[in-house]
């Protein structure tokens, strides 16, 4: 299946409009805090943009999509988190983030814990974020090569230099405005599709709900309290652990005009999230409904044999009429560059701050300061595309992707959360979680594929668990250790100090 001229005109604009932004912003990217927080200037409605359209990604539409067409709504549920997740963050992360004052969301790691916190979390960030936007140029180039017939590696190259050249071009400023025009098309060109199935039903439009009840498509899932199954209550916890993951240690904050318009931003992102979510979920049922209503079209085309994360760019390959497959085309892309062009202006915003002022020249110039960011964010990008091409020859390279981010991931998010809730963990306390989570993650991981081990023994949590658990033990775990170890070390002290001052009334 081939696009027309019109469809390659339409996105190509699309993609031309993003770099376009990039140069736009380029004259007033001369200065380091203008690359990494816009000089402290943002309106939180354009953060909460940005936040929407990160978290948007192509991996979360296609995926949310699919779920819907092969099950049910059960991701929903994880959206039924985020208002809890945000009211948290504006009470207690943006404050202490705003409060700090640093550019990095992980500078207050050394001053808790020393040099080995910030270093580990730093590490596991950068790693974590650059393996997740290879998985997504790669998941790009899957659905959208395997059903127009584009080469998988010009999609990826094509992609990746554009957001690469915008986001080096611009830095933050010019991914918030980028993110804000990809929301857009994200927004429209699901409500176009959605739309477009809605009034192609062959029975009218009531067709979609009566097909769909008749398969309980609407359902969120098991509401059993067993943590084994995929069911409503695992998508809730897991939800809450991601946005917890994500408001935590979004360095973002500190780009907002001031506490209220970060606070602001997140509220924006509520209001954007859940109905899209919502909009999704729809258009993956809807897309169910009408191959079921058309049982020919959808037996000679396959569709039920398909990977489900397929079916609607199959759909718009298929269905949708020229011009608007284009735009519908631009708007799955948009959904994966504006969660890559966040993590690449991260990565190299907490490396510079981290680790190149910290150990290589806390005091670097204008000039040395931008030439440092760029190639970070250069090189950083490349390495991206690099991975995101081997990933079609390595076919384990998703369960190294999900273990590299579950293990990492939770496991910096736990330390983070110990140096912010207790003044008495100390680094050894740090140390202590962090190596009973990573330890407790490991065992749900691969457990399970132990088929040597007695039952007893294997991990009762389904995998998307391991993150909710993992974080939790290690929190649980340098909490004890503090509560044990620390209060004994301290008590022992107090009665040295009470026996010296004991000794010295006798000599008196």
């Amino acid at each position: 299946m081939r696009l027309s001229i019109l469809d390659i005109v339409v996105i190509a604009f699309s993609l031309l409009g993003m770099l376009a932004i990039g140069i736009r912003f380029a004259p007033k990217n001369n200065d380091p805090e203008e690359f990494m927080v816009a000089k402290r200037s943002l309106p939180g409605w354009l953060l909460g943009f940005s936040i929407f359209a990160t978290q948007v990604s192509n991996i979360t539409l296609l995926g949310t999509a699919g779920k819907a067409f092969g099950e049910n709504w059960a991701p929903l549920a994880m959206q039924l988190a985020l208002p809890i997740a945000i009211i948290i963050s504006c009470k207690y992360f943006i404050p202490f983030h705003r409060m700090n004052k640093s550019i990095s969301s992980f500078t207050h790691l050394e001053k808790r814990f020393g040099p080995w916190a910030t270093i580990y979390a730093v590490t596991s960030y950068i790693f974590v974020q650059l393996l997740r936007m290879s998985a997504m140029m790669y998941l790009i180039a899957l659905s959208l090569g395997s059903v127009f017939g584009f080469n998988h590696i010009s999609i990826i190259l094509i992609t990746g230099a554009i957001v690469i050249a915008y986001a080096y071009l611009g830095g933050l400023e010019a991914v918030m405005w980028t993110d804000f025009f990809q929301g857009i098309i994200l927004i429209l060109g699901i409500a176009v599709s959605a739309a477009y199935i809605l009034f192609h039903m062959p029975e009218g439009p009531s067709q979609i709900i009566t097909i769909a009840s008749e398969h309980h498509k609407f359902s969120l899932g098991s509401f059993s309290f067993a943590l084994s199954e995929p069911g409503f209550w695992v998508m809730l916890f897991l939800g809450l652990t991601i946005y917890l993951q994500d408001f935590g240690i979004n360095q973002n904050y500190v780009a907002a005009k001031s506490q209220a318009e970060a606070q602001k931003s997140l509220w924006t992102t509520l209001v954007l999230m859940v109905p899209i979510m919502v909009l999704v979920s729809f258009l993956g049922t809807s897309l169910f409904s009408f191959y079921i209503a058309q049982p020919d079209l959808s037996i000679a085309e396959g569709v039920f044999s398909m990977a489900v994360d397929n079916v609607f760019p199959h759909f718009i390959a298929t269905q949708l009429p020229l011009g608007i497959k284009g735009f519908i085309l631009a708007a799955i892309l948009a959904s994966a560059m504006s969660s890559i062009d966040s993590s690449l202006n991260s990565i190299a915003t907490i490396f510079f701050t981290n680790i190149y002022q910290r150990y290589q020249n806390r005091h670097p110039g204008k000039k040395k300061s931008m030439r440092i960011l760029h190639r970070v964010s250069l090189v950083c990008g490349l390495i991206s595309i690099g991975i995101a091409i081997l990933m079609f020859q390595i076919k384990s390279i998703w369960d190294v992707w999900f273990t590299a981010s579950t293990i990492l991931g939770g496991a910096v998010f736990g330390v983070f959360i110990l140096g912010f809730i207790s003044k008495k963990v100390n680094s050894a306390a740090a140390i202590a979680g962090s190596i009973l989570g990573v330890f407790s993650i490991a065992w749900m991981l691969f457990s399970q594929k132990m088929d040597f081990l007695p039952s007893i023994l294997v991990s009762p949590f389904h995998t998307l668990m391991i993150g909710v658990v993992g974080t939790l033990v290690i929190i649980t775990g340098g909490l004890l250790y503090a509560q044990i170890f620390v209060k004994k070390a301290m008590d022992l002290g107090m009665e040295e100090v009470s026996d010296d001052a004991a000794i010295l009334q006798t000599e008196e």
